[in-house]
């Protein structure tokens, strides 16, 4: 996963195996003065070599993500679904930092158990459309450099590494927001319409924690999920006679239009708990 020697050896002495037991069992203090501790020790690592640098850059990484999966559990165990979507998609953007700078993009067991029981977890979020803000700005500067981070004096490319330090632009001077639509696939998915935490749009996070709260499950087992959709009722169906007109409007024959929509079909996901798995 690693790099470098001195940081690969640093890993396997601070594992996360006390982490993953509190978060097994709810204590997610406990989980955070876990993380604390070896966040000490990573502000004590040091060096002049680029490459040992760069691996200490993605240990950070995989700490955030660490901490980003407690505040995503926490948010979920208390009913705060809305905040919760936020650490959820904070996880992903360190998981795919360290997809990125991973040797031969490889991570641990334990980040690909967790990057697939999150995707699984996204699709009981309400979400599908996103806003999207477009921009005008006079430069964007490099987070290294200071220059212009699209001229031929910046020597850094977006997005790479340099001495443990990821290249990005910062936007200046915005000289205008020329528009806001309505997307799909954003690059950010956090910009959302805002639900309430006990309505409806949340129901399977609802489920989610009351299984939490009564120990049917836990952060750790949930391990996989049946995504058959089923049919359920359909309460707007009215059954006509075959050439009446559609109840639904169209002014088609119930025959040409919604004769067979008795029944509807429904996206369901059932999530598949393991006991017996254990991370530790």
């Amino acid at each position: 996963m690693f790099k470098t020697e001195k940081i690969s050896n640093f890993y396997k002495n601070h594992n996360f195996n006390l982490f993953y037991k509190s978060l097994h069992e709810n204590k997610f203090e406990n989980a955070k003065e876990t993380l604390k501790s070896i966040e000490n020790e990573i502000t004590k690592l040091n060096s002049d070599n680029e490459l040992i640098l760069n691996d200490i850059y993605l240990l950070k990484q995989i700490l955030l993500f660490h901490n980003s999966i407690i505040s995503f559990w926490e948010d979920i165990y208390q009913e705060k679904y809305s905040s919760s979507w936020n650490h959820l998609q904070t996880c992903f953007d360190t998981l795919r930092k360290i997809n990125k700078f991973s040797l031969n993009n490889q991570k641990t067991k334990e980040l690909n158990f967790f990057e697939k029981q999150l995707l699984i977890i996204e699709k009981l979020y309400p979400y599908n459309i996103f806003m999207s803000m477009g921009m005008e700005t006079s430069l964007f500067e490099c987070s290294i450099c200071g220059k212009n981070i699209d001229s031929f004096e910046c020597e850094h490319d977006i997005g790479e590494l340099y001495y443990g330090e990821m290249a990005f632009g910062i936007a200046k001077e915005i000289t205008d927001i020329n528009h806001i639509s309505m997307v799909e696939n954003p690059m950010d998915k956090r910009c959302v319409v805002q639900y309430p935490d006990d309505g409806h749009q949340f129901k399977g996070l609802q489920f989610l924690n009351k299984q939490l709260i009564s120990n049917q499950l836990t952060p750790i087992t949930i391990y996989d999920a049946d995504e058959t959709p089923r049919k359920i009722l359909n309460d707007d169906y009215i059954k006509l006679k075959r050439n009446e007109k559609c109840f639904c409007g169209s002014d088609k024959k119930f025959k040409n239009c919604c004769i067979n929509k008795e029944y509807i079909e429904e996206k369901h996901i059932e999530l598949i708990v393991n006991h017996e798995f254990k991370l530790w």
